[in-house]
């Protein structure tokens, strides 16, 4: 399954990010800053409160998925 995670630097979005990619799942995680831990899922810094989302997910995060 395809799981996008948002406020996935730390916290509650960063450990269901990592639980979901150790169930196999394939996770995109997003937040406005980098994680400062090992992943074992995509990350991607966007801002979703201030940025052009469709354009965002058109182009960073569709093709992550179509891999």
């Amino acid at each position: 399954m395809n799981i996008i995670v948002t406020g996935a630097s730390r916290g509650i979005g960063f450990e269901t990010a990592e639980l979901l990619a150790s169930q196999g799942h394939k996770v995109i995680g997003i937040s406005r800053s980098a994680p400062s831990r090992k992943l074992n899922f995509s990350h991607l810094s966007f801002d979703l409160s201030s940025g052009d989302i469709p354009s965002f997910v058109n182009e960073k995060i569709k093709p992550l998925f179509s891999e």
